[in-house]
Parts: C-alpha cells; sequence; structure tokens
C-alpha cells in the first residue's frame, strides 16, 4: 500500500492508444529519423551529428515525458525539422503529451 502512494505524476506511462495519438518511443523513433534522414540531407557537420548522437542515445523517457502525444503534433514537429535551416541544428519540439480526457477522448495518457 505504501508503494501505490509513493507514486509521482510527473510522465504518464500508461494509457488507450487510438488513431489520433503516437505512442513516445514511436514518436522518439520518428523525430530522430527525421534529424538523421536532415543530416545526411545538409552534410555531416561535427555539431549536428554529436547533438544527433545525444539524442539517439537518451532515454526516449528523457525525450519524451508522456507516454502518448497528438500525431499531427508530431507530424508538425517533423515538418519543421526539415524547415530548419542546415547551417542551425533542430531545436526540441516542445511536444506536450495528449492525455486521456483531452480531445480526442479516451486516446492519450493517464
Amino acid at each position: 500500500m505504501a508503494g501505490l502512494l509513493s507514486l509521482t505524476c510527473s510522465g504518464s506511462y500508461g494509457g488507450i492508444d487510438g488513431g489520433a495519438v503516437i505512442a513516445r518511443k514511436d514518436a522518439v523513433q520518428r523525430i530522430n529519423d527525421a534529424k538523421l534522414a536532415r543530416l545526411a540531407l545538409c552534410g555531416s557537420e561535427s555539431s549536428g551529428a554529436t547533438l544527433l548522437y545525444s539524442d539517439y542515445v537518451r532515454t526516449d523517457r528523457k525525450v519524451l515525458d508522456g507516454a502518448y502525444y497528438s500525431t499531427s503534433d508530431v507530424d508538425r514537429c517533423i515538418a519543421g525539422i526539415w524547415l530548419t535551416p542546415c547551417s542551425q541544428w533542430p531545436l526540441d519540439c516542445g511536444l506536450s503529451p495528449n492525455e486521456i480526457l483531452e480531445p480526442p477522448v479516451l486516446q492519450g495518457g493517464f
């Protein structure tokens, strides 16, 4: 019983999958793949390669805190990565987790 009281509210680990949301692991993979493809297109500049490596080795939970994210938000993030000039490294997208009671209801983390 004491274990239940020590749970924190930081980050959602559970949730309900649906067509409008994407799981954290898949979202991180899509974002990292977009950064990798962009690096390949722009040329392997050392700072970009180093930053990409750090993105790949961080645990998914350190990159995105929630369990589920809106698919449209992730798509917007990836579009932003592609629109970033080659002379700059894409900034983190600042995605917010999609909670189960946010639209669309019954899709997302809790």
